[in-house]
């Protein structure tokens, strides 16, 4: 029903209501819809008929005087604003009409299950004039940009759960609240997400006895994941939790500790961490290194990287603190006596570390081709491995590490 009587003209409105329609109008551009309108109503070029509107004073005067000399009255302006759906301009005119709400969100379904990286959309409608407007919330606190009849929510958090409803009001023009409403609820549920594990536990750890052991496993789901620590297959009571801790790390503790993560869909098991007592170390006295490179052999193939190798392994041996003693092409009789001098001075404490780059084959054991070596040789024309370790037994030297580069094939009979 109409506050004036449709058939007034606009130029006899009260002061009061057509400044009402002025600023409706010029809100949001509605001026330009209907002129839009009305130039297709009456054939106009819509270009130089919006064109003309706007001036010095506004557009939305220029089109209701516009519209006015053109004999428009209140019905016929009201018709006009009912076909463009500009209801808030309309409500200057319309007496109030209750708000009712017509659509319900997610009507044929209460609960909605959506996968992070999805979009949540659910929608609502409601009738009334001045027309409704729309606010959407979650768990009671509304949300920012939500302001239309269809929710469209990323989802991309699970704290995103919940319920979410629409606060749908009226207001008048003086922007006092003539009603509101709250639709029926929706609640959204994240789908589960399998485990996904962040960080490992170190692969491996020393603890000091009596001291706490610490090992970590980070990993994100959806529900939460659930922690269970083993060691070596063992289930570990109590120890269900993303930090695994043991107060005084005893010889007992130590072995392969990992953690099972579960949850509702998925189960994944972390890596390994091999845990052992930190036992004191002995600081060598000394650290001696015997290098034998035998290239030019006399009845044999002639090779070519030894002599290299030894001298990249005595640069380096030599960063960290080795007395070096670098020889090539050594006969049997020299390759012994070398190794002899080599064992007297590996003593109580000390480091030793032998190479030997050259000839040599496999039986049993592994042996060395001096270069003096026959084309058809016994065991007893080579250096066997176990000679070494011989001479370096009675001097008990701290470590010994014996480094073979030769060829570990059987000899031609």
């Amino acid at each position: 029903m109409y506050k004036f009587d449709e058939d007034m003209s606009i130029d006899c409105l009260p002061g009061v209501v057509y400044r009402q329609l002025v600023d409706e109008l010029s809100k949001d551009y509605c001026w330009n819809k209907l002129a839009e309108h009305v130039a297709e109503r009456l054939g106009f070029i819509e270009s130089i008929w919006i064109k003309s509107l706007e001036n010095e004073r506004s557009p939305a005067e220029n089109l209701l005087d516009q519209l006015n000399m053109r004999m428009c009255t209140v019905g016929v302006l009201c018709n006009l604003l009912e076909e463009c759906n500009l209801l808030r301009a309309l409500s200057v005119f319309h007496q109030p009409e209750p708000l009712i709400i017509t659509e319900q969100p997610n009507c044929d379904e209460a609960d909605v299950k959506i996968a992070l990286g999805e979009y949540f959309k659910s929608r609502c409608q409601a009738i009334g004039l001045p027309p409704p407007s729309y606010v959407w919330y979650h768990e009671n606190l509304p949300l920012e940009n939500q302001n239309s009849e269809e929710i469209n929510l990323f989802i991309d958090n699970i704290e995103q759960e919940g319920e979410y409803k629409c606060l749908i009001a009226q207001y008048d023009l003086d922007g006092l609240t003539l009603d509101k409403k709250f639709t029926n609820s929706v609640s959204l549920k994240v789908k589960p997400t399998p485990v996904l594990i962040k960080s490992q536990p170190l692969p491996f750890v020393e603890v000091e006895k009596d001291n706490v052991l610490e090992l970590i496993c980070n990993a994100e789901s959806h529900p939460e994941p659930k922690y269970q620590w083993f060691r070596d297959n063992t289930k570990l009571e109590g120890q269900t939790f993303n930090i695994l801790r043991i107060e005084r790390f005893q010889a007992k503790h130590e072995g392969k500790y990992y953690c099972q993560i579960i949850n509702d869909i998925s189960e994944i098991y972390s890596n390994k961490s091999i845990v052992v007592i930190d036992l004191p170390r002995e600081k060598a006295v000394a650290k001696i290194a015997l290098l034998i490179a035998n290239e030019d052999y006399d009845h044999h193939e002639k090779l070519k990287t030894p002599k290299n190798d030894v001298a990249k392994l005595a640069e380096l041996l030599e960063q960290i603190g080795f007395q070096v003693i670098s020889l090539m092409n050594l006969t049997v009789n020299q390759m012994k006596n070398a190794m002899k001098l080599f064992c007297s001075v590996l003593s109580d404490g000390v480091y030793g570390l032998f190479y030997f780059a050259g000839h040599g084959f496999k039986m049993q054991e592994s042996y060395m081709l001096a270069v003096d070596a026959p084309m058809s040789f016994l065991r007893s024309d080579a250096i066997c491995e176990s000679e070494l370790l011989a001479m370096v037994l009675p001097t008990d030297p701290a470590l010994l590490v014996v480094i073979l580069d030769t060829c570990q094939t059987v000899p031609p009979k």
